[in-house]
């Protein structure tokens, strides 16, 4: 048990380090860790419905009554935008347990396979890696 208060207190310190080292890694730390915050909290830091309608206060400019304002139908574009950010991080995390799966489990038959199929696969996906050299100034620059 010892063992692994002490790997866990490295491993803290380790993050530690990294984050003072580097304060753009700092900066996207904290800006994901208040979207997971603003996304787990939604349903008690939302001034108002998301989905209520209240047609007489359409189209009202920002006040503070609507620290973003409402938009056609009444909507309270704050309250939107927070509950926006629940389902926006539902999907990401989704889609990134869909896809490692996928890759798990197309890379560990593969691998157990071996041989020819091994090799297809592996030049398929390594082929999405690759750019032809003559392009690549271009798509850096997004022209």
């Amino acid at each position: 048990m010892s063992e692994f208060v002490l790997h866990g207190s490295s491993t803290g310190r380790h993050i530690a380090y990294v984050l003072r080292s580097n304060p753009v890694t700092a900066l996207a730390a904290t800006g994901t860790l208040l979207l997971v915050l603003v996304a787990i909290l939604a349903p008690v830091l939302a001034p108002y419905d998301p989905v209520a309608s209240n047609v007489p206060q359409a189209l009202q400019p920002p006040s503070w009554s609507h620290l973003a304002g409402t938009d056609q139908l009444g909507r309270d574009i704050l309250s939107r935008i927070i509950w926006a950010a629940r389902l926006d991080l539902m999907i990401a995390v989704s889609a990134v347990s869909l896809s490692f799966a996928m890759g798990a489990v197309i890379g560990g038959f593969c691998g157990y396979r071996g041989g020819r199929l091994d090799r297809w696969v592996g030049r398929l996906l390594g082929s999405f890696r690759r750019r032809p050299r003559r392009l690549e100034p271009q798509l850096r620059l997004g022209v």
